[in-house]
C-alpha cells in the first residue's frame, strides 16, 4: 500500500467546528498558507489505532452492531501534549486525516470520525479513549420523557418516574397511560399522532367525539358518555364515561405536520433523531436510507411503553426484514438488510495475490425449513374476562393472539437437513399481503446453507471498511468448491497497527 501521513485532530463538545491538531505520524510545521496556518503538529502518533467493525453475529443475523477504534496512544516524553489535560475530550469528535507526507494539511482527507471518551496520561504518553455513535445509541433511552406525577399532563402521583408511551407507524390495540383518573384522560404517545383508528373498551369501539387542540382544551370539556375526544397534537385522549373493561387504541402514531412515519427506514431514522440524546438527520446515511425505503416500502408500526434504549428499539425495527444497522467510519448511521450475495460484486479480490487464506469463521447454521412472520402485532393480548361479551368470536380470538401470522416453507429441507429450523419473529408489518411477501423473501434467502468466513484482504483498510454491507467477491480460490469466483456480503472489517484488514464475509 502507499505510504501515507496520518494526522489526528479533535474538537471539544461545545466547539465542534474548532479543531485542535494534536499529532502526526511524521511531525511538521504548517505554512502560513495552509489550514491550519503556521501550526506545529508534533510527530507523536506512532501508528493508526486498531479498528473492529461487525454488523451482526451468527449466520441468522443476531443484531449486535459494534464498531470501535483502539485508543489513540501518543508519545509525549517532552510534555508537548500536556495541554490536552485541560481539553474536554469526553463527547468531543476525533478525526483521522490522511494525505501525502509533506503535502498541505488542507489537502488531507478525513478517513475516520469517532467520539472521544476521555484522556489517560502519564509522563511519557497521552491516550485518547474513543467510541463511536453506536455507543450513544446503546446508552440513550428511546426518549427521556417521563411523568413527574404532579397532575394534569404530567400524570397522577402513581405515574411519577414512569416512561411515557410512544407509538410510531400503524399500531394495533395498544394500551394508553391513564394520566388523570378523575377526568379519564389518557396518553397514547409522547408525540403528535396522525390518526386514531379506534378507541376500544374491552375490544368494543367507542364513539369519536371532538378533536381538541391540546391537553388544556381536552381538560376543559368532557365528551358525552360512551364517546372520546382526542388531542392529535399531543397524543392524549379523554373518555366521556368510566370504563369497566380495559381501554386500548388502534392508531397511526408519530407524525410530521403533514405525513406519518410508515416505512421502516423512516421509522428507524425518527427513533434515533427525534428526542433525548439523539443523532442529527445529517448523521443518518441518506443513500442507504433511500434504498431501504424503496426496497422495503410497506407500512409498519411499533409501540413502546417501557424503558428501552434507542439501539434496542432500532434493532427491533430492523430485525423484521433481516435488517441491520451500524455506524460507518464517517460517523453515519447506516441502515440495510440482507439479500442473496448474487453475482454483482462492487469489488473483487484475487486469492493469493490480493488476499490471504480464508478461514471458516463459524459452523454452518441449520437452514430454515419455514419462516413465520407476525404482522399487525397485538400490543395488548387480552383474555375473555377483559373483553366485551358482544364481540364476535373472531374478534375475541384476534385480541387473544399476539399477532397474525404469514408463513413460507420448504418442506424438503426437513428431510435434507434434519436440524433445519422454523424461524418465528415479529415483522413490524401491518398488512397481511405485505407480510406474506416478506416471509417468502426471507425463506428463499435462508433455506440455503449460509456461512461466515474471515480472510485478509490486501486493500486500503479505509476503502474496504467503506464497503461494509455490500457485495465483494474472492476469485481464483481453488478450494472449497468456490469455482472461479464466489460473492459474499461484507459484514465486518478489522485491522491492527499494521493496517492489514481482515474481512468477515457472509454468504
Amino acid at each position: 500500500m502507499a505510504t501515507y501521513e496520518f494526522i489526528i485532530r479533535v474538537s471539544e463538545p461545545d466547539a465542534p467546528s474548532t479543531w485542535i491538531y494534536v499529532a502526526s505520524t511524521h511531525g511538521r510545521s504548517t505554512t502560513s498558507g495552509d489550514t491550519p496556518a503556521s501550526t506545529y503538529i508534533p510527530g507523536a502518533l506512532g501508528s493508526v489505532p486498531s479498528f473492529d467493525l461487525s454488523i451482526f453475529d451468527g449466520i441468522e443475523p443476531v443484531l449486535n452492531p459494534r464498531a470501535s477504534f483502539g485508543n489513540v496512544v501518543l508519545r509525549d516524553p517532552t510534555g508537548d501534549l500536556d495541554y490536552l489535560t485541560g481539553v474536554v475530550l469526553d463527547g468531543g469528535v476525533l478525526e483521522i486525516m490522511r494525505g501525502t507526507p509533506g503535502a498541505l494539511v488542507s489537502s488531507f482527507s478525513t478517513v475516520a470520525t469517532m467520539m472521544t471518551a476521555g484522556l489517560l496520561y502519564d509522563i511519557n504518553t497521552k491516550t485518547i479513549r474513543l467510541h463511536n455513535l453506536a455507543r450513544i445509541l446503546e446508552t440513550a433511552p428511546l426518549h427521556d420523557s417521563v411523568y413527574d406525577g404532579s397532575g394534569g399532563a404530567d400524570g397522577d402521583a402513581q405515574l411519577a418516574g414512569v416512561v411515557r408511551p410512544y407509538a410510531i407507524g400503524k399500531v394495533f390495540n395498544a394500551t394508553p397511560k391513564l394520566v388523570d383518573s378523575t377526568k379519564l384522560i389518557y396518553q397514547i404517545s409522547d408525540s403528535a399522532i396522525w390518526t386514531i383508528g379506534a378507541v376500544k373498551e374491552g375490544g368494543n369501539a367507542l364513539t369519536f367525539g371532538t378533536s381538541r387542540a391540546n391537553y388544556a382544551a381536552l381538560d376543559a370539556s368532557a365528551p358525552a358518555a360512551g364517546a372520546y375526544d382526542v388531542s392529535y397534537n399531543e397524543g392524549f385522549l379523554r373518555l366521556g364515561s368510566s370504563p369497566t373493561l380495559p381501554i386500548t387504541v388502534d392508531l397511526t402514531g408519530d407524525t410530521t405536520p403533514t405525513t406519518p412515519y410508515l416505512k421502516r427506514g423512516d421509522i428507524a431514522k425518527q427513533i434515533v433523531t427525534r428526542a433525548g440524546i439523539a443523532l442529527t438527520s445529517g448523521q443518518v446515511n441518506s443513500s442507504a436510507l433511500s434504498t431501504l425505503n424503496t426496497d422495503k416500502a410497506v407500512d409498519c408500526g411499533f409501540f413502546w411503553d417501557k424503558p428501552i434504549t434507542k439501539a434496542a428499539a432500532l434493532s427491533e425495527v430492523m430485525e423484521g426484514c433481516l435488517g441491520y444497522w451500524f455506524v460507518n467510519l464517517s460517523g453515519e448511521l447506516v441502515l440495510g438488510y440482507l439479500s442473496a450475495p448474487g453475482s454483482s460484486p462492487v469489488a473483487s479480490y484475487a486469492y493469493g495475490s490480493q488476499t490471504g487464506a480464508p478461514t471458516h469463521n463459524e459452523v454452518v447454521q441449520p437452514v430454515r425449513w419455514k419462516t413465520a412472520l407476525g404482522y399487525q402485532r397485538n400490543f395488548t393480548v387480552m383474555d375473555v374476562s377483559q373483553l366485551a361479551g358482544a364481540l364476535s368470536d373472531s374478534s375475541k380470538q384476534l385480541l387473544a393472539e399476539d399477532a397474525q401470522w404469514k408463513e413460507d416453507e420448504n418442506t424438503s429441507n426437513k428431510t435434507t437437513y434434519p436440524t433445519s429450523v422454523l424461524k418465528r419473529l415479529y415483522s413490524g408489518i401491518y398488512v397481511g399481503s405485505d407480510c406474506a411477501t416478506e416471509a417468502g423473501v426471507q425463506q428463499t434467502l435462508m433455506e440455503t446453507a449460509r456461512e461466515r468466513w474471515r480472510i485478509p484482504i490486501y486493500e486500503d483498510p479505509f476503502t474496504l471498511a467503506g464497503l461494509v454491507g455490500q457485495r465483494i467477491a474472492v476469485t481464483n480460490c481453488p478450494r472449497y468448491s468456490w469455482g472461479s469466483s464466489r460473492t459474499f456480503i461484507l459484514i465486518g472489517v478489522s485491522w491492527d497497527s499494521r493496517l492489514v484488514p481482515i474481512a468477515t464475509l457472509w454468504g
